[in-house]
């Protein structure tokens, strides 16, 4: 519910106001004094938000203590008295990930800055010819990387002016690819590459998220339900997730300990899976055994389709950077 200031007289028209009219009845704008402070606005805000009475407070009990409650809702059309799942995945990826790339850097205080993502070996510095003729051996043999060492952190020379004064040989798009970009990410350090990486976690979600719904619609069946059901379900359980693992990285920065920080992560992940299988059996309606036995083959799938996608995310992430 909205607070209102309402005011005597319209500030647009200067019609004469009853205290009952949220809008002028001449010209139809809000009757709301808003000269107020920022630190009023904000209160009001968090309160319309969180109230009781408001989709999103409405939806907190539910969403927490009744897995499957909402996305079961929204399906059958109850979808303006509860949070849409989209804001609620958004809000909840927000917190996520603002918590995650905070650990980061919160791991990374004390790592030293010239520590690179990538590590050159010996074999990287044979002279060109000696590579095993992949492209990606290639790219590394060719380049110079005892000049790249005596200038790696004097950043008076960009990337480009290192290639360029290398008189390298003829090469396709991708192995200049490949010179350019290793030699870029050896002149960084990794704090600042992982920050990167963390940066695109959020787009790489939005691939696995529906490939998450596409598992489900697999293991639990297409009658009677369309993608997007299984979607909407996919989205609650990772707004979840991302809750649980939010407040998890928040307890391991204020415990710093190898014991307890094994322990908050095996609780994070335990609390996750039963979450979602109970989510599963209310949403989809099967017995327990099965409901388990396709919640234990299903969440192998999403690993290893997890795991595919957090690969590319990296590569591409190396690529681009």
């Amino acid at each position: 519910m909205i607070n209102r200031r309402r005011k005597d007289r319209c500030e647009n028209c200067g019609y004469f106001l009853a205290d009952i009219y949220n809008y002028c009845p001449r010209c139809g704008q809000e009757n709301n004094d808003k000269n107020i402070s920022f630190g009023t606005i904000v209160k009001e805000s968090v309160q319309n938000y969180f109230s009781l009475d408001s989709r999103f407070g409405k939806s907190v009990k539910p969403f927490l203590f009744k897995p499957g409650f909402l996305t079961r809702e929204f399906i059958t059309g109850k979808r303006v008295s509860y949070a849409n799942p989209i804001r609620l995945y958004l809000l909840l990826s927000l917190f996520f990930f603002f918590v995650l790339t905070t650990a980061v850097n919160y791991l990374n205080r004390d790592t030293p800055r010239d520590v690179a993502p990538i590590q050159v070996t010996a074999s990287d510095r044979q002279p060109q010819g000696n590579s095993d003729g992949s492209l990606l051996s290639r790219a590394s043999t060719s380049i110079d990387w005892a000049m790249i060492d005596s200038i790696r952190f004097d950043q008076s020379y960009t990337d480009r002016q290192l290639i360029d004064s290398m008189n390298l040989p003829e090469s396709g798009f991708l192995e200049r690819k490949l010179r350019y970009q290793m030699i870029k990410l050896y002149r960084t350090d990794a704090v600042t590459f992982q920050q990167f990486l963390v940066s695109n976690l959020p787009v790489m979600m939005v691939f696995v998220i529906p490939i998450f719904g596409w598992w489900l619609r697999v293991f639990f069946g297409y009658r009677g339900k369309l993608y997007i059901h299984h979607l909407i379900h996919s989205i609650h359980i990772h707004s979840f997730a991302y809750l649980i693992y939010g407040l998890t990285l928040i307890g391991m920065m204020l415990l710093i300990d190898s014991a307890v920080i094994i322990y908050q992560a095996i609780l994070a992940v335990a609390i996750i899976l039963v979450y979602s299988i109970i989510s599963l059996k209310n949403f989809y309606g099967k017995s327990w055994i099965t409901t388990i036995f396709r919640s234990l083959v299903m969440g192998l799938s999403y690993t290893i389709s997890f795991v595919v996608f957090l690969f590319i995310e990296i590569v591409l992430s190396m690529l681009l950077f």
